[in-house]
């Protein structure tokens, strides 16, 4: 017989034969299973319940009609789902990191109630069987299932998942149904290294948000299937370029809500995707590409650029930070987000003195700071480059939102600056400005200065400013749109 300890204060009883934990509330019951099975084995049978006050009494059926929740994270010798064949109102079932569990139930497959299903790490598992017919599941989290090769298909009832998560199986493709998920918003497929390509029939995913095919090298011929998924604002192919080949080449231009693109740890000499075409692009990252040469031409909507640890980039024989920036001038007024930075790593070799800031920042001085007065010309914008080197060469990553930028020595950007990150090497750290945070100053000359935390190791070597004004725009203009 199943011991029973009851703790009034907290309404929760615990199941001492496997220190099982469950919660009682008006309407549902939540249980809660930890690892002391020596079966590998826990069962929802034979069940008889008795809340001390003498209101609730359960038999095994009322039980598991009643069963809103049941959490077996980390019953790492369970091997079977307990029975719940009874237990129709069920809606979550968490079994995150039962790694021997190899089987899933049949039944299950077809459940009506079941909104969430976790199996995220449960290493055994081969298959959730051929099809999935759950009408009210809005989250598969199957992450980590690495012996599971082929995912199960989907039945047009599903129309209600949402988030899909398939990252780190074993996975070759993507079985065509995947077209019956038309309420998906989240398909995360990273590191699903055995993955050939992707369905034609992804196109039909009209309502994907969030698509990440990080450390998928096999998926680049599939790219052109992304063109149909206008709602798509977050893609990420890092690591999926792997060889340094100049003959690739995407037009993703159809993708225009995509704000945020991640392209880091690539191995391309040139971005192959027509970035400047994207209208809507805010976030690009293309940190940690070693063989990247040159920026990309960049949309004026851009806000966040990363570029670090690429150590072969060369952009200051090329005008691509001039014309972001003054792209960014012209378009920023209507933008209530007035603020650029960008983060670029600096070309190690091939530099003279004086050429550390680009010449395009007309103002420049060595060390931490820079004096500049507010030109007659209309004025729509600033620059700032701070040059930034490390003390020594043995750093270890530390990352830090504590930056600022003081004007006349006061604070003058209320929004949180970038996360920087410590390197081996030195980098830039690039930010534009609406007049919006200047003009409020009321006088003509000013100061600007990078604050560090005291803890980096890292140093302002020099800094360099330029005002944009309107006849910037204006040559911007005339130089047409040629890319770098």
């Amino acid at each position: 017989m199943v011991a029973i300890f009851v703790n009034p204060a907290m309404r929760v009883i615990f199941f001492s034969s496997v220190m099982q934990t469950l919660l009682l509330s008006r309407d549902k019951i939540l249980l809660i299973a930890n690892d002391t099975s020596k079966e590998g084995e826990i069962e929802l049978v034979n069940t008889s319940l008795l809340f001390v006050g003498g209101n609730l009494s359960l038999s095994q059926n009322d039980f598991l009609e009643k069963l809103k929740y049941l959490c077996l994270r980390r019953c790492r010798r369970l091997k079977q789902i307990p029975d719940l064949f009874e237990a129709p109102n069920l809606e979550i079932l968490n079994a995150e990191g039962c790694y021997e569990l190899n089987d899933f139930p049949s039944y299950l497959t077809r459940h009506k109630s079941l909104v969430k299903l976790v199996l995220y790490r449960c290493s055994s598992l081969e298959t959730l069987g051929s099809k999935l017919e759950m009408s009210s599941l809005k989250e598969l989290d199957l992450t980590c299932c690495t012996s599971m090769r082929k995912p199960p298909n989907f039945g047009e009832c599903m129309k209600n998942l949402s988030v899909l998560s398939l990252a780190g199986t074993a996975i070759e493709e993507l079985p065509t149904t995947v077209s019956c998920l038309v309420g998906l918003k989240k398909l995360y497929l990273q590191h699903c290294q055995r993955l050939t390509c992707l369905p034609d029939s992804i196109q039909k995913l009209k309502s994907l948000t969030i698509l990440d095919l990080s450390f998928c090298p096999n998926v680049l011929q599939s790219l052109h299937s992304l063109s149909a998924l206008t709602s798509l604002s977050t893609l990420r192919l890092s690591r999926c370029f792997v060889t340094s080949q100049e003959s690739w080449s995407y037009n993703l231009t159809n993708l225009v809500s995509l704000t945020d693109l991640h392209l880091s740890q690539n191995n391309f000499v040139r971005v192959p995707i027509n970035i400047h075409e994207l209208p809507r692009l805010r976030h690009l990252n293309l940190d940690y590409c070693p063989h990247l040469k040159v920026l990309p031409e960049l949309p004026s909507s851009l806000r966040e650029l990363y570029a670090q640890d690429s150590e072969s980039l060369d952009t200051w024989h090329s005008n691509v930070i001039s014309k972001v920036c003054c792209g960014f001038a012209a378009s920023a007024n209507h933008d209530s987000d007035g603020i650029l930075q960008m983060w670029v790593a600096q070309k190690q070799i091939g530099l003279t003195t004086g050429e550390e800031i680009p010449l395009w920042f007309v103002h420049q001085e060595q060390g931490n700071g820079v004096s500049v007065t507010l030109p007659r010309n209309e004025t729509l914008a600033l620059a700032l480059c701070f040059r930034l080197c490390p003390m020594n060469s043995h750093n270890f990553l530390k990352l830090t939102r504590m930056l600022s930028v003081i004007c006349n020595g006061e604070k003058f950007i209320k929004k949180d600056l970038t996360v920087m990150r410590e390197t081996n090497h030195s980098q830039h750290f690039i930010l534009c400005l609406t007049s919006d945070y200047f003009v409020d100053q009321f006088c003509q000359d000013y100061r600007f200065e990078l604050v560090l935390p005291s803890y980096f190791e890292m140093k302002v070597e020099s800094f360099g400013v330029r005002w944009v004004c309107k006849p910037d725009i204006q040559d911007l203009k005339k130089s047409g749109t040629e890319t770098s």
